[in-house]
């Protein structure tokens, strides 16, 4: 399971409402150890994203960065399943 993950940077942006629910799940890859991200850079790999900023979402699109949903992290992390990361994906897609 980690192997997955092995070099890989994740950004995380979850809110709820106007909270901000990033913390739990930056937990759950601090306890496996994955590299996480608490700032942009371009040499990241995803963004864990739900209701987050429409800022975060250009700068994937533009950086060519994987957006995905919460249950990534749910499914590869807690759960290990490994579905294709397409059935996690939020598209970026701005003037199209």
């Amino acid at each position: 399971m980690l192997y997955y993950f092995k070099d890989k940077k994740i950004y995380i942006e979850i809110f709820n409402g106007n909270i901000n629910s990033s913390s739990t799940f930056y937990n759950i890859l601090l306890k496996y150890k994955i590299i996480q991200c608490k700032k942009f850079a371009k040499k990241i790999d995803y963004i864990v994203f739900k209701d987050g900023h429409l800022k975060t979402k250009k700068y994937a699109a533009l950086n060519g960065i994987k957006m995905v949903n919460p249950l990534w992290i749910d499914d590869k992390v807690n759960n290990h399943i490994f579905k294709d990361d397409e059935e996690y994906e939020i598209k970026t897609h701005f003037g199209d």
